[in-house]
């Protein structure tokens, strides 16, 4: 199994704590991932290179962010 995970949320919150914690945890018990992330985040970027978990890195900004929407 692959999975694709994308947070496009704040910078720190519940949901994104959680989305860093699920992502390690199922990174640890071997299941593929690939993540994207909003730029707004080094120590999460940092965090799961770290763990060797592929992260993409995009600005998800509004409606004139045409590079987020070609980039998935």
């Amino acid at each position: 199994m692959r999975i694709l995970q994308v947070m496009a949320g704040a910078k720190q919150g519940g949901a994104e704590t959680a989305f860093e914690d699920i992502i390690l945890a199922l990174h640890g018990s071997g299941v593929a991932q690939h993540v994207v992330i909003r730029k707004n985040n080094k120590y999460r970027l940092k965090q799961l290179q770290d763990a060797g978990i592929p992260v993409d890195v995009l600005p998800f900004g509004g409606i004139f962010d045409w590079f987020s929407q070609d980039a998935l």
